[in-house]
């Protein structure tokens, strides 16, 4: 296995410009007093700064994607590293709970500020959004990955499937063990061209246990089961119509050198990540964050990664393998952006009852 580059400075460039084509859009607005869009606003400064749990980051920074796809990783990743929380804030989510989740869905429903948050992140495609505490999944972990793939000339799919690519990837959970549902955000770069994302959960329902690995994680979840789920499947229907199944055609567009794929475009239905480890009975009673910085280090495996088109079988595509650590931070929870993909055309609205 070659050895993962070094890091390189981040290059930054004007925030207007990382943030511009959501303003010209009408997307993204900013007024003095800091509000942004309709009515969400967003911290000038982090709010629990002075308890030394969110250090400041380089709030509207980023790199230019004119790089190779391993000098934006590198820039970016670096921006995890050095914010990385001096004391790890606790995980806290204000909808804990039956009367949370009743909170939770008439906030989906009647709440502009509360949807506008949800829906804002399958309008922006930049990597990096102004300072703000995630709705759901608002603490994980971020490290630098490897997509490597599983050489097979009988696969028909294209893109980053027959290239692999360097890619970030966060880990997190959607609220607390209230409603324990982890997630895996990853975003692959590509050499000269825009970042490609994906998210991938096991469910919309909790899991049984506080094994973060104990379900495949997918881009197309099943129908929920529970009380929770199911609330939450109805609440968030309306706003992003197909959200339970995002696509991903974006992947197999361009290979890791921003070379169009020749021919048909090609991506599976649906990805299936498997997880290498499970949670053992310590892990599972402490925080999810530390137990996963403590189980990987570079060059572990972190998903075996599967493809499936309809019914058929299940078709080995490679791996998720860590290349830079695992690492809790401010930049990592609250302004690395990874942009939803969605089956329509259009985005999704926040207006009520559309």
């Amino acid at each position: 296995m070659s050895a993962a580059p070094a890091l390189a400075p981040p290059t930054f460039v004007n925030p207007r410009s990382i943030l511009g084509d959501a303003v010209g859009e009408g997307v993204l607005s900013t007024s003095a007093d800091g509000v942004v869009g309709s009515g969400h606003r967003v911290a000038s400064a982090c709010p629990h700064a002075e308890h030394g749990l969110y250090p400041t980051p380089p709030a509207l920074e980023t790199v230019t994607p004119a790089g190779s796809g391993v000098e934006q990783q590198a820039a970016l990743y670096a921006l995890v590293r050095d914010s990385a929380y001096e004391v790890q804030p606790p995980i806290a989510w204000p909808f804990a709970g039956p009367i949370g989740q009743v909170r939770m869905m008439a906030g989906l429903l009647f709440s502009s500020t509360f949807r506008e948050d949800l829906t804002s992140t399958f309008r922006m495609s930049s990597d990096v959004r102004e300072e703000r505490t995630k709705s759901f999944h608002t603490f994980g972990v971020t490290g630098a990955v490897r997509f490597e793939v599983e050489v097979d000339p009988s696969s028909p799919y294209t893109g980053l499937f027959v290239t692999g690519a360097p890619a970030l990837i966060r880990l997190s959970i959607a609220a607390d063990k209230s409603m324990y549902t982890p997630g895996a955000a990853l975003k692959f770069f590509v050499d000269g061209k825009p970042s490609v994302n994906m998210h991938a959960i096991p469910n919309l329902d909790a899991l049984r246990t506080y094994d973060f690995f104990e379900q495949d994680f997918t881009n197309k979840v099943p129908l929920p089961q529970t009380f929770g789920g199911m609330g939450l499947r109805m609440s968030l229907n309306p706003l992003v119509p197909g959200f339970t199944h995002l696509p991903l055609t974006k992947l197999a567009e361009t290979d890791s050198t921003g070379k169009a794929s020749p021919g048909p475009v090609r991506a599976p239905e649906q990805l299936l990540l498997k997880g290498v480890k499970h949670f053992d009975a310590e892990a599972q009673q402490g925080d999810f964050r530390d137990a996963l910085r403590t189980m990987f280090s570079p060059g572990d495996t972190l998903f075996e990664i599967f493809g499936r088109d309809g019914d058929e079988a299940e078709r080995r595509l490679g791996r998720i393998v860590l290349t830079q650590p695992l690492v809790a931070s401010s930049f990592g929870d609250r302004h690395l952006h990874f942009h939803h993909s969605l089956p329509q055309s259009t985005v999704p609205s926040s207006a009520p009852g559309t």
